[in-house]
């Protein structure tokens, strides 16, 4: 009787000890299971984000490109001077638009992300460089310090029922006959004064900025061909 005791004690102990495991094992299994679902939201949005930012990102700065490549290769800038008042304040009002354009996408992203997650830390800094280098060329072709390309970006920044977006171009010249756009008198003169001073260099070198980043958003050309951006 007493080793058919010890038997079920034992039996009972083993029980025990494996009901325990099982449990802890379950446990850290649905733990673990949960940190894998948790790393797939954290990714799932951030798939979100960089499709949310760095699309019209991306569209901006090929739209800024086409504009300054014409600007430097086919002189559009002579429209500045054509005797249809139509055409010369669509040339310098739809160039400022761009320009703009691109500030308020780049403040968006600074505002609503830290960074645009490219799935590759390396080209995720050589996006942010290459942004930053943009930066600085804008200071040297449009005399534009980084504060004042942010106070421009942040007045493109609109309410939509999407969220927040960038103003469209209608909305911006009615943003501009307000007056509301900062430093838009400065940045007009600056459009127009181009032809007249030594600034190809700094358009140039701008292009090719805009151009890395183009390449670095669509590395594929799945937007835009590679034939439709090519360097000056």
């Amino acid at each position: 009787m007493m080793i058919d005791d010890i038997k079920v004690a034992i039996i009972a102990a083993v029980t025990a000890v494996v009901t325990t495991l099982l449990t802890i094992w379950a446990q850290a299994g649905s733990a673990l299971f949960q940190a894998f679902l948790d790393r797939q939201k954290r990714r799932s949005e951030q798939l979100r984000a960089m499709e949310r930012y760095s699309a019209p990102l991306l569209h901006a700065s090929y739209d800024l490109q086409s504009r300054i490549y014409n600007i430097v290769v086919n002189d559009f800038l002579k429209n500045l001077n054509s005797p249809d008042p139509d055409t010369s304040n669509y040339s310098l009002q739809n160039t400022e638009y761009l320009i703009a354009q691109y500030f308020g996408w780049w403040e968006m992203i600074r505002c609503e992300t830290q960074f645009i997650e490219l799935g590759n830390w390396k080209k995720t800094t050589h996006l942010s460089q290459s942004l930053d280098e943009a930066t600085i060329l804008w200071r040297n072709a449009f005399h534009l310090n980084p504060g004042e390309q942010r106070a421009i970006g942040e007045r493109m920044v609109c309410n939509a029922a999407r969220g927040r977006e960038i103003l469209g171009y209608a909305d911006f010249l009615d943003a501009l006959a307000k007056g509301v756009i900062p430093y838009s008198t400065r940045l007009e003169k600056e459009i127009q004064d181009l032809p007249n001073r030594k600034a190809k260099d700094d358009l140039v070198a701008l292009h090719a900025a805009l151009i890395n980043i183009l390449n670095l958003l669509d590395p594929k050309f799945r937007r835009f061909p590679a034939e439709q951006r090519k360097k000056i």
